[in-house]
């Protein structure tokens, strides 16, 4: 969670969304244990504001990699469902 809202490089989303997938975690898990870790080390864990960079994050990639961009049908359906996972699941009730 600390390398998406910091970083979000696409493999950063991917993990997250594997993680998930897997059921070894779900995002308001991972959004706790984010914050815990944040306020360990004696940082803000604003959760509003670390949605807006996800979000911010999410935003460029699709204005580098539009949806129609991407040739492979299965590829661009991947991406598709991720995107539209992480504004619907992940970001839910943060921005």
């Amino acid at each position: 969670m600390e390398a998406l809202v910091a970083r979000g490089a696409p493999r950063d989303f991917r993990d997250i969304r594997a993680l998930c997938a897997a059921e070894l975690s779900t995002p308001e898990e991972l959004w706790d244990l984010w914050a815990r870790r944040r306020e360990a080390a004696a940082e803000t864990a604003d959760r509003f504001e670390a949605g807006l960079a996800i979000r911010t994050h999410l935003e460029r990639i699709e204005r580098v990699r539009p949806l129609e961009s991407i040739g492979a049908e299965a590829d661009r359906n991947v991406a598709r469902e991720l995107r539209a996972w992480v504004k619907e699941s992940l970001l839910r009730g943060l921005v």
